[in-house]
């Protein structure tokens, strides 16, 4: 599973569109990210964004956890 499909599916399981969670990330400490940025994201999910750990807080987890449920996701394909 990609980072875009993840943030997808996380996305839809806290409610949120791309505008709101760009502002998220920006109030995790990534200021210039911009909804445009979630967007190409999401169009392209082979992407890794230099802001991270930001999209990580603004879901309230860690790198460590956003990594965790990534292989909990690739093992259950």
């Amino acid at each position: 599973m990609l980072i875009g499909e993840i943030t997808r599916g996380l996305m839809e399981a806290h409610g949120l569109g791309v505008e709101a969670l760009a502002a998220r990330v920006r109030a995790a400490g990534a200021p210039n990210v911009k909804y445009q940025h979630i967007q190409q994201l999401l169009d392209t999910p082979t992407r890794r964004p230099r802001y991270i750990p930001e999209l990580a807080r603004a879901f309230g987890m860690s790198v460590a956890v956003s990594y965790t449920h990534l292989r909990a996701h690739e093992t259950r394909e």
